[in-house]
């Protein structure tokens, strides 16, 4: 185990040094960062004047398409609500394409795949290396919900997530090869409350609302037979949580 931390640590820095400027850029404040240890260098606040929380998360999702990439020997990743931010050797899939957001605005480009992350039916089973989304788990519809609720009304009907169980488990983990990599970033409503506001209050699109504990036990709970938990909830930044899972 050792040996291959080692082996793994010098062909990830290998990588990380031909990626170009992006990365540069990004990773210098996570230089202590490694998947087996997984606790930031850097840790982070959002509410600070500097705002380093996107970097973490950028962060986050460049390692984990690098250590799938090289784990896998060149496989592709897919990168779920990816809106034309490209991440090293994966497919940007995003429900807009190459268009105008409906909620956001902007023109999105750089889109390879236009689709729905709760439908990936147009693949087959294990082709990709790893799956990212960042920020796109709380947008994923909820059966409770019929789209022109407010904030209030999301917050009493309260999704319990098992809609995401299933999306995860016949979806994601499907096309995911045996080994693969799940990588996601959710907002955090635990820290969301404690600020005296809550994630339905923050984005009109919002659909899902947990803690980190509850995500964990609402859903990752439910799919402990398909995969293991490799990494989870360690950012400390007080606005998202994170998680890692490997297939089984």
């Amino acid at each position: 185990m050792k040996q291959h931390k080692i082996e793994t640590e010098n062909k990830f820095d290998d990588v990380t040094r031909s990626i170009g400027l992006f990365h540069k850029q990004v990773l210098p404040y996570f230089q202590r960062y490694r998947y087996y240890d997984p606790v930031p260098g850097t840790i982070v606040d959002y509410r600070s004047h500097d705002n380093v929380t996107g970097h973490q998360q950028r962060a986050f999702m460049c390692y984990w398409a690098m250590v799938s990439f090289i784990e896998s020997n060149g496989g592709i990743g897919l990168d779920l609500g990816g809106a034309g931010v490209h991440h090293l050797a994966c497919l940007s899939f995003d429900l807009c394409g190459n268009e105008t957001h409906p909620v956001y605005g902007g023109q999105y480009t750089g889109v390879h795949v236009k689709g729905d992350a709760s439908d990936l039916s147009m693949f087959l089973d294990n082709s990709f290396s790893c799956i990212l989304s960042l920020h796109l788990i709380e947008h994923l519809p909820c059966i409770k919900l019929i789209g022109n609720e407010t904030a209030e009304e999301k917050i009493k009907i309260n999704c319990s997530g098992k809609e995401i169980v299933d999306i995860i488990r016949y979806h994601w983990l499907r096309v995911l090869k045996p080994g693969g990599y799940i990588a996601s970033i959710m907002p955090d409503n635990r820290a969301a409350m404690d600020g005296g506001s809550h994630v339905f209050h923050q984005d009109q699109s919002h659909n899902h609302a947990w803690s980190a504990g509850e995500f964990r036990d609402n859903v990752l709970g439910k799919i402990e037979d398909q995969a293991d938990i490799i990494e989870y909830d360690t950012f400390a930044n007080h606005f998202s949580f994170n998680l890692v899972l490997k297939k089984h």
